[in-house]
């Protein structure tokens, strides 16, 4: 085994190869090759359970759970949508529709109506995804306006409104 060394060519018939040091270099079958570099051990981040896309008020959760217990046996749940206003006018709305589970689709994302064991604490995605429950749906259209937005019930106890993130009323005409 003889070691060769490496040799850099140039244009230049003075040039010399590049040193090598025997401490920067590993034989490998007869030539010789720089030591491979140490790679860097990524820590593993821990796994944090997804929340729910909206958060529901009590009020809101008994009024939809209500809306459900009356309706027909092919009801799924509830999807919000956002769509032009029906009025005629060149406004964009929120609307609150009964679905059935073949309207919902892939993209459409479930909000469980009920809540763990605690009382408060709103059953996570992972877990309601196929229990077979009733659920507020988020049609795919809607789902960047409404993300980590919440769900109150009015003054009247029918008409559900949404909240932003700081409380403000949730304008579907905002961008």
């Amino acid at each position: 085994n003889q070691n060769l060394k490496l040799m850099a060519f140039s244009s230049s018939p003075t040039a010399e190869p590049p040193s090598m040091d025997d401490d920067d270099a590993v034989e490998i079958s007869g030539s010789i090759a720089p030591k491979p570099t140490k790679r860097k051990v990524k820590l593993r981040k821990s796994f944090v359970p997804r929340k729910a896309a909206i958060s529901l008020s009590p009020k809101c959760r008994k009024l939809f759970r209500n809306l459900l217990s009356v309706a027909n046996s092919d009801v799924a749940g509830v999807m919000v949508r956002f769509r032009q206003a029906s009025n005629g006018q060149p406004r964009m709305c929120f609307t609150f529709d009964f679905v059935t589970s073949s309207e919902i689709g892939p993209n459409d994302e479930g909000v469980s109506l009920e809540v763990e064991e605690d009382g408060i604490t709103p059953k996570s995605p992972i877990d309601s995804q196929s229990d077979g429950l009733p659920k507020l749906y988020i049609h795919h259209n809607a789902f960047i306006k409404v993300l980590g937005s919440m769900i109150d019930v009015g003054d009247d106890g029918v008409s559900p409104i949404l909240f932003d993130r700081q409380g403000n009323k949730l304008d579907p005409n905002q961008t």
